[in-house]
């Protein structure tokens, strides 16, 4: 795969200062008890058309959370996204299936997002009639064997009668995509499309998102924890942690010259024969993972933490160029030394 280039051009989808905030409620003791929950806090991004943006993080950092939120699956307690320079309405009726026929979610796991007692050809006739308009069977029939051999599943007639168990996981998962691009999306969010696939079959997929953006000019969220991919897959990386976003930058940047700890520890645990860099003591992973309030989230488990960190978290520190990561170690030293 090509190390991708940056692409100029105004962004599709704006998401800007986005919040989710989840209320949980418990009993013990016949005392009840309620309390929120933040899953996605003040997180701001872009997505450009022909480019493909890497949002990294591990388990439990909200990634999935803000795909749900731009999938419309959730409701953002805070901030706004803006497609085409348009404000989307959340919670309000209408429009909902104007906005999906520009912004489709590629779930993590092909088998449950499919429906098992239909088959390929439903899962995939069903878009093409409701958001394409299609109305006569027979050019229901060409759309359908055209997604496939989009996808990469040629013949079409040896897969468009098959059920989602007579398929392999790759098989399901272009199935998914096919699905995805039958509504003809500007944008497309892939959570994990790889995570649960053989790891031989996975830069096959990897390699068809990475075609359909060149030649349908998409907007693609790539969501990994796997950083290491999205050097070679993402022009842009995000990293995540808690919630927030903590590191942006080009992709060959953030991986080759990591600034902020977390993307350090994130790159030690991804092996790579190419990378020569000291490493941070494995002690850190050994923290629990939690949230200290004003502070900087990640404090708790930082070998190089600062009493200022427990205090205040970092604003965001240029480190050049788009790159740029929230962290105290990047800030600059005043003259007197203090």
């Amino acid at each position: 795969m090509d190390n991708p280039q940056e692409v100029a051009g105004p962004p599709l989808l704006d998401v800007v200062n986005v919040s989710k905030r989840f209320v949980v409620r418990g009993s013990r003791q016949s005392v009840t008890w309620r309390r929120h929950l933040t899953a996605v806090d003040g997180v701001s991004f872009s997505l450009r058309a022909g480019e493909i943006t890497a949002l990294v993080g591990e388990s439990g950092s909200g990634k999935s959370t803000v795909a749900r939120m731009l999938s419309r699956l959730e409701t953002p307690s805070g901030g706004y996204v803006n497609l085409h320079g348009e404000r989307v309405r959340f919670g309000v009726p209408g429009g909902r299936r104007a906005y999906l026929r520009q912004v489709q979610l590629i779930f993590q796991d092909p088998f449950a997002s499919l429906n098992p007692v239909h088959t390929v050809r439903y899962h995939l006739e069903r878009p093409l009639r409701v958001h394409q308009h299609l109305r006569s069977q027979q050019d229901v029939e060409r759309g359908v064997a055209a997604l496939l051999e989009e996808v990469h599943l040629t013949p079409p007639s040896r897969f468009i009668d098959c059920y989602p168990h007579q398929l392999s996981g790759g098989q399901r998962q272009r199935v998914a995509i096919a699905r995805a691009l039958a509504v003809g999306p500007k944008v497309v969010l892939a959570d994990e499309p790889v995570s649960m696939l053989d790891v031989s079959i996975r830069l096959g997929v990897l390699n068809l998102l990475a075609q359909l953006v060149e030649e349908r000019g998409l907007a693609l969220m790539y969501i990994t924890h796997d950083i290491a991919s999205a050097r070679y897959f993402a022009a842009t990386t995000h990293v995540m942690y808690s919630g927030q976003l903590i590191e942006s930058g080009p992709s060959e940047d953030v991986t080759q010259s990591p600034r902020h700890p977390y993307t350090q520890l994130l790159l030690e645990s991804s092996p790579d024969p190419t990378r020569s860099r000291k490493r941070i003591p494995l002690s850190a992973l050994e923290v629990a993972h939690g949230n200290i309030g004003t502070g900087c989230r990640f404090q708790p488990r930082c070998p190089y933490a600062m009493p200022r960190c427990a205090e205040e978290a970092s604003p965001r520190q240029a480190v050049g160029g788009t790159h740029w990561a929230a962290c105290w170690l990047l800030a600059p030293v005043p003259a007197d030394g203090q």
